[in-house]
Formats: structure tokens, sequence, C-alpha cells
């Protein structure tokens, strides 16, 4: 029996952190069978205190940790909005 999962994240890093960051673990309930890639977009603040966005991907591990393949500042906003399924 599967289950479609709908995931609507929004974090601020509150800490400085590196590539491949843990910023995330789902509860057992709706961690996934399988690793899982979803798109991300990360808003942050330019060097002219802009508002600027990139296009990132995030991973959800087996064990429901989430990750994010960028190095990342403080006050950065990362944001994921998606389906997944899982059997």
């Amino acid at each position: 029996m599967g289950a479609q999962v709908e995931l609507h994240l929004k974090v601020t890093y509150t800490a400085l952190p590196g590539t491949n960051h843990l910023f995330h673990t789902l509860e057992a309930a709706y961690r996934p069978k399988e690793k899982v890639l979803v798109p991300a977009m990360v808003f942050y603040i330019d060097t002219n205190g802009y508002t600027d966005m990139l296009v990132d991907m995030a991973l959800i591990d087996l064990d429901g940790a989430i990750y994010t393949y960028h190095d990342r500042s403080i006050d950065d906003i990362l944001e994921i909005h998606c389906f997944y399924a899982y059997m």
C-alpha cells in the first residue's frame, strides 16, 4: 500500500551551514522508503541589499533527514513545495 505526501517547508537558517547541510527531519509517518530529490528555492540578500533567489535541489533521506546542496548564510530562507509518493 502506498501513500502520497504533500510537503511544504519554509526554513530560515539561524546558523552558518555548509554543503549538504541538514536543515530538517520529517516525522516518522512521513519518511520515504527511497531517497527523494525535490526542487527547492533559496531566498537570500545579495551584496547590494536586494532579495534574490536561487533554485536548488533538496534530498529527503530514508531517515527523514532533508539536506540541501549549496552553502547557506544566516537568515537565508529555503522553501520546498512538492509531492512525493512512497510505498
